[in-house]
Order: C-alpha cells, then sequence, then structure tokens
C-alpha cells in the first residue's frame, strides 16, 4: 500500500497546482483523481509547465495492487446520486496511477510551499477511488479538497457538493472517520454541515477556504 494516500486527497483536479502552494509545507503528499486526465496530458504538464518553483525528481507507475492490496467492493449509486454513463465519452478508458516526487528549486523561499512532496496521481472516478484507497484500506485523508467539482457542464456525473449524494455519504460514512479538514473553492460554496467552522487565515492569498470538522479538537494548524 503506498503510504502517502493519508494527507491530501483532491478529486476532480484536472491539472490545478493550488493546494500545494496553498498548504505552504503543511502537506508533503497530495493525491489527485481526476477520470479525464489522461497519461498523455498528465506527461505534458509534467514536462510544460510542471508545477511552478519544483522540480521533477522521480516518477514511476504504481499498480492496482499496490493500491489496494486486498482488494475492494465498491459502494454503488443510488439512482438519485446521478448516472455514471452521463459523461462515459470524456472517460479515459484506460486508467492509470503515477507516483512523483518533486523538489523546490534552489532560491524559492520556504513560502512558496514544501521542500519535497509527493503527487499520486490517479485517472479514475473520485468516488470510486476514495472507496479503495481509504475505506477498503481502513484509512481516512487528513484533508479533503473540493474545489473545482465539475457540477454542470465540468463533466462530472454526480455533485460532490452535495451531502446526499455518493460522495459525500462514503467520506461521512467512512469507519476510518472524516478528513479533518475540507478545503472549498469559496466560503459561500456548499458544503457538508460537519464542516462550518473556518479555520482563520492571517494572510489570505487565495480564493480557496478552509473548513475544520465539528467536535474536532482545537487544532495548531495555520495557514
Amino acid at each position: 500500500m503506498i503510504s502517502c494516500c493519508n494527507r491530501f486527497y483532491y478529486p476532480a483536479c484536472d491539472k490545478d497546482a493550488k493546494p500545494v502552494i496553498y498548504t505552504k509545507g503543511y502537506c508533503h503528499s497530495f493525491v489527485y483523481v481526476d477520470y479525464r486526465v489522461s497519461r498523455e496530458r498528465l506527461d505534458s504538464a509534467l514536462k510544460y509547465p510542471g508545477f511552478l518553483g519544483y522540480d521533477k525528481l522521480g516518477q514511476r507507475n504504481v499498480s492496482a495492487r499496490e493500491l489496494v492490496p486486498h482488494g475492494w467492493i465498491p459502494t454503488l449509486p443510488n439512482p438519485e446520486d446521478g448516472n455514471p454513463e452521463k459523461y462515459k465519452d470524456w472517460i479515459e478508458t484506460k486508467p492509470f496511477c503515477q507516483w512523483v516526487v518533486f523538489e523546490r528549486q534552489p532560491g524559492r523561499q520556504a513560502n512558496h510551499g514544501p521542500q519535497r512532496f509527493s503527487l499520486l496521481d490517479l485517472c479514475a472516478d473520485g468516488v470510486a477511488a476514495y472507496q479503495a484507497l481509504y475505506v477498503a484500506n481502513k484509512l481516512k485523508p487528513e484533508f479533503l479538497a473540493i474545489i473545482q467539482p465539475g457540477t454542470g457542464f465540468g463533466g462530472n456525473w454526480t455533485n460532490f457538493n452535495d451531502e446526499k449524494k455518493i460522495l459525500a455519504r462514503t467520506v461521512l460514512g467512512n469507519p476510518a472517520g472524516r478528513p479533518d479538514y475540507l478545503v472549498s473553492d469559496h466560503p459561500e460554496s456548499p458544503r457538508p454541515t460537519h464542516y462550518r467552522e473556518q479555520v482563520p487565515e492571517p494572510k489570505k492569498t487565495s480564493r480557496l477556504s478552509l473548513w475544520k470538522l465539528a467536535l474536532l479538537e482545537e487544532n495548531k494548524l495555520r495557514l
């Protein structure tokens, strides 16, 4: 099992680098999931422009067995969750997983981001990947990012922001626990009611907003 899965989970990510900069070195491992990002698109993005201020140290393929060594039984959606076949023509038919490690370029200050970070990039469905990586392995991520969920014309078959839909049910019902924090694209964006306390950010540099899980003990996290 790849050990970097328990920090930051970002479904419907496309090629968005904002979370790496946003967490300012607090996170060193990220899981990006998007069924529309092909291997060719990922390789192209890693070459140009890549992650601003970072050089690639290494990259390798990751097998399904490494991710889910004991297998998993998916929880299927209900009719009200949406139709998984709705955008089938947009979905890559060759799922894959790449593990990439980056290092901050010389001359970049610590406030640019972590010195090194790990990126696990999956071409897969965001709901199914969460079930496989976390529920099946009895894990939870520390952060869940719902930044550009693709609702409507974005190509997502379900609504990641709706707490009654399958992603929220999967996340909130995970026996291993819920993510400690939710990163949303805007303070007014819909989010599960379990995340109602916003973490203060003295030096706001992004539209992104950070929300703490209700009843979570006082945490010293400061972004």
